[in-house]
C-alpha cells in the first residue's frame, strides 16, 4: 500500500487524507443519529406515525417541535 502512495505522488496523498476524513464524518453521523434514535422513544414514534397516517401534519410538526429532536427537521 505504501508503494502505491509513493508512486501516486502528492495527489494520491491528498485523496487518501480526504478519504479518511470522509470516513470519520460518516462514523460521527452514524453515532449522532444512533444516539438521537434511542432518545426519541417508541411512544413518540407511534404518535408521529398515527398523526401522519391521519393526515394531521400540523399536529405532527408541533409534536416534533416540542421534542426538539432531529426528526422535526424532516417534517
Amino acid at each position: 500500500m505504501l508503494h502505491y502512495l509513493q508512486v501516486g505522488g502528492p495527489i494520491l496523498w491528498v485523496l487518501t487524507i480526504i478519504s479518511i476524513a470522509a470516513f470519520a464524518v460518516i462514523l460521527e453521523r452514524i453515532a449522532f443519529f444512533s444516539r438521537n434514535e434511542k432518545a426519541v422513544g417508541n411512544t413518540f414514534k407511534e404518535e408521529i406515525l398515527s398523526l401522519v397516517a391521519n393526515k394531521k401534519i400540523d399536529e405532527a410538526r408541533n409534536l416534533c417541535a416540542s421534542k426538539k429532536r432531529a426528526v422535526w427537521l424532516l417534517l
